[in-house]
């Protein structure tokens, strides 16, 4: 496949609100934010709404081949701010039957982004 006959598809996002996405790794009672989705995370989503949309065999046969090849580009948005949570979890611990919850601080970290994130996916000429 020559170079011309690819195109992008590319989506602007606008994140209103605080979020967190982890990086790869994080540990679970520390976790670090991300100031942008990774490819992965495109990736998953764009499976989770193709099973949404058209079904498992034709995600599976027709959008998962194109979906794992092609190459995903973020542009983050412009200024994130960061900021670390610390907050108290309870972790369950089963003794004999008995369930028991232990206190602990786990550290967490939020995004609030200004302005808006760009995702670009290399896309193949075909029906989709």
């Amino acid at each position: 496949m020559n170079a011309t006959a690819l195109s992008w598809l590319a989506a602007e996002y606008h994140l209103p609100a605080t979020y967190s996405c982890r990086l790869l790794f994080s540990s679970s009672n520390s976790a670090l934010v991300s100031p942008a989705p990774g490819p992965a995370t495109v990736r998953l989503a764009l499976i989770r709404t193709g099973l949404e949309i058209f079904g498992r065999d034709f995600v599976r046969d027709s959008l998962f081949p194109w979906i794992r090849a092609a190459s995903v580009f973020i542009r983050p948005p412009e200024g994130v701010a960061l900021s670390e949570q610390v907050l108290r979890a309870y972790k369950a611990d089963m003794d004999k039957g008995r369930v028991s919850f232990g206190k602990s601080v786990v550290y967490w970290q939020m995004a609030h982004a200004q302005e808006t994130m760009t995702v670009y996916v290399e896309h193949p000429p075909g029906p989709f």
